[in-house]
C-alpha cells in the first residue's frame, strides 16, 4: 500500500483535510461493495441456473454426504413362514414373536423354512447317497 495513513502522518493535518479524505475513503469503500456485490450476484445467478437444470442435484463432497438419502436396499426376499398365519420372516432383524415362540415350544427354525416351488426335491439317495452333489444323467439306452 503506497499510501499509508498512520496516526502520525494524519496528526498534523486540519480537520478540513481528514474530513475531505475521510470522504474519499466512503466512496472508494461504497464503489468497491458495490463491485462485490455485482460479482456475488453473477456467482449466485450461475449457482442458481445450474440448479434449475437439474445438474446440482450430484452432490459428492464430504459436506454433502450428511445430508445424502441412505443407499435404498432391495427388499428382502422371505425365508421362513408361519404356517398358521401366512406370517413370513426374511431372517433379518429380530426374530418376530410367532417364531420365538415356536422355538420355545420346541420347533427348530428350520421347520418354517419356506420352500422353492421349482419343482420336487431330490431324496438325499438320488445324488447316489454319498454326500456328492453330482448329478448322473443317463439316456435309457444303457
Amino acid at each position: 500500500m503506497g499510501n499509508e495513513f498512520t496516526e502520525a502522518a494524519l496528526k498534523p493535518l486540519a480537520v478540513h483535510e481528514l474530513i475531505q479524505i475521510a470522504d474519499r475513503i466512503e466512496r472508494i469503500i461504497s464503489a468497491k461493495l458495490s463491485e462485490e456485490k455485482r460479482a456475488l450476484k453473477l456467482k449466485l445467478s450461475l449457482i442458481e441456473k445450474y440448479e434449475a437444470n437439474g445438474s446440482g442435484t450430484r452432490k459428492t463432497g464430504p459436506d454433502e454426504q450428511a445430508t445424502r438419502s441412505p443407499a435404498r436396499r432391495s427388499k428382502a426376499v422371505p425365508k421362513y413362514r408361519d404356517p398358521g398365519t401366512g406370517l413370513t420372516w426374511s431372517g433379518r432383524g429380530m426374530t418376530p414373536r410367532w417364531l420365538a415362540a415356536a422355538i420355545s415350544e420346541g420347533m427348530r427354525k428350520d421347520d418354517f423354512l419356506i420352500r422353492p416351488e421349482s419343482g420336487p426335491e431330490l431324496p438325499p439317495a438320488a445324488n447316489g447317497g454319498n454326500g456328492s452333489s453330482h448329478l448322473i444323467f443317463t439316456t435309457g439306452n444303457d
